[in-house]
């Protein structure tokens, strides 16, 4: 109870200063993180945010770059947005390796926090 109380106060205090936390990953076509998706065949996802803006689905991605912090989850979604009662794969932040096995195209991706402890 106290962990969870004070991991929302810290996530409170530093979403009130301003700091922010994002994630840049390439997407692929393929399920092996070898085929880059057309055009730029990358996306930035900011914190709490739902990145709906890739015009091609995907099957894989690689994270490139975390802008923050390390105990975050990356949630990919079915559907061009990130409502929940949808098909949806989870990946810690912390994973550099080749994200792969979604079972589907996805087509968004949101950005969370999680406490693990």
């Amino acid at each position: 109870m106290h962990v969870n109380l004070l991991s929302t106060l810290a996530l409170f205090l530093l979403l009130a200063t301003g700091i922010q936390a994002d994630v840049t990953m390439m997407l692929f076509q393929d399920n092996y993180c070898q085929i880059p998706v057309p055009g730029s065949g990358w996306t930035m996802v900011k914190w709490w945010t739902c990145d709906e803006n890739v015009s091609t689905g995907w099957s894989s991605a690689m994270i490139t770059q975390n802008n923050g912090y390390y105990r975050g989850i990356l949630t990919f979604y079915t559907r061009n947005n990130c409502a929940v009662g949808q098909p949806a794969k989870v990946f810690s932040t912390g994973n550099f390796g080749c994200l792969n096995d979604f079972g589907f195209v996805a087509n968004a991706v949101g950005l969370t926090y999680f406490d693990e402890d």
